[in-house]
């Protein structure tokens, strides 16, 4: 398995799609206030993408749950 700190250096693909995701949503008006509590990140990696993110475009979630099939 990859190393989390190597993953980490070169996710920039990973990182530019989360971030033009985040940005769609945050512009669609049933997303712009979101009221979840908790959000998933399904194959999150080390989980530095989603982390980065959620805080930026969604403040309010309280909980950020991330499952990786990578045990590191």
């Amino acid at each position: 398995m990859m190393d989390p700190n190597v993953y980490i250096k070169y996710n920039r693909l990973q990182n530019e799609l989360t971030k033009r995701f985040c940005k769609d949503l945050t512009l669609d008006p049933d997303w712009r206030e979101i009221r979840l509590k908790t959000v998933m990140d399904i194959g999150c990696g080390p989980g530095n993408t989603s982390t980065y993110w959620m805080d930026h475009f969604f403040p309010k979630i309280q909980k950020l749950i991330g499952v990786d099939i990578d045990p590191e």
